[in-house]
């Protein structure tokens, strides 16, 4: 039997599982489950289910790995290890209503005028703010993977304008469609960006100063996608501080937790959540799991497969 460890904070829900079916149990042999694995346990893994970033503590010592279940959306933890000679299959279709809820909140949270109205009420202030309706607003979604088709889909029913930047041209019905190479026109036309990129080379670094100066005055930005994407948090908050930008809601960052000291605490007009935009249901990971060991056991195509030469 092909031997299998779990390497996650989540490993009793997992180890759990894994007990309950026995289809599992007669294909593969669960040698260790926990925050870590013995070296003398990677050395003999073939298979493991695991979180990129405790996985890329470890994974040199995996000599006998063939694949690698990732419990993310994203891999660029295990994409910036030298090891790439093995499969690794990362999590999609559980993460698009999350992410749907989190932009939808603070679309709202602007367009109605909550702090606005927030502020009336501690000055004891009586005022009926005029808002419009998300159909009067263009949002830009940079990155349309799983994730930003499925925002796409459900913005589109609110009457908004979506305009979509990829790599290549998507052709998604009634989303206008941008290439990196049109990226100046794709943020003039936007009342919100959001970047669910993935970490690439040609991502990292992309939102610098004139990134965000080509940005129509006034408009929002949202990171949910790498904190890596942002060149320099001066770079935002420069843009911020010049009131070119309204806000920016950031919830991923290059150095998780966010340190204590850090600027973008104090900076005005900047929302900060802490890498919890889409969090990975380890129910929905390990469904995604068992699909995938019973194609990896009959030779079938893995079901997300990353792709090391494109990083996602």
């Amino acid at each position: 039997m092909k031997k299998l460890v779990i390497i996650s904070r989540d490993w009793e829900i997992y180890k759990a599982r894994f007990e309950a079916s026995k289809e599992l149990q007669t294909r593969f042999l669960l040698i260790e489950a926990g925050n870590t694995c013995a070296t003398a346990s990677l050395k003999q893994a073939e298979l493991m289910l695991a979180e990129p970033d405790l996985a890329s503590e470890c994974i040199t010592n995996c000599s006998q790995l063939s694949w690698l279940q990732s419990t993310w959306a994203g891999n660029n933890k295990l994409q910036a290890v030298p090891k790439k000679d093995y499969k690794l299959t990362g999590v999609k279709g559980v993460f698009g209503l999350q992410m749907v809820e989190y932009v939808l909140s603070y679309l709202l949270y602007f367009t109605r005028r909550i702090e606005d109205f927030k502020a009336l009420k501690l000055s004891k202030t009586w005022s009926q703010l005029p808002s419009q309706t998300l159909s009067n607003y263009a949002i830009g979604i940079m990155g349309l993977g799983s994730i930003g088709q499925e925002l796409a889909q459900r913005l589109l029913q609110f009457d908004m304008t979506v305009n979509g930047m990829s790599r290549s041209h998507k052709n998604i019905h009634n989303v206008n469609d941008f290439t990196y190479e049109e990226l100046p026109a794709f943020l003039s036309n936007c009342d919100f960006v959001i970047n669910l990129l993935p970490e690439t080379d040609a991502t990292r670094g992309l939102c610098n100063r004139q990134f965000f100066e080509q940005m129509k005055k006034g408009s929002i930005f949202i990171n949910a996608g790498r904190g890596s994407a942002i060149d320099s948090p001066q770079s935002l908050i420069v843009a911020l501080e010049e009131e070119w930008l309204k806000a920016a809601v950031l919830d991923v960052f290059d150095q998780e937790p966010l340190p204590v000291n850090h600027a973008y605490y104090t900076t005005k007009n900047m929302y900060v959540t802490c890498h919890t935009a889409a969090i990975s249901d380890p129910h929905q990971v390990f469904d995604l799991f068992e699909k995938n060991a019973a194609n990896y056991d009959c030779g079938e195509a893995l079901l997300y497969e990353h792709d090391f030469s494109r990083g996602y």
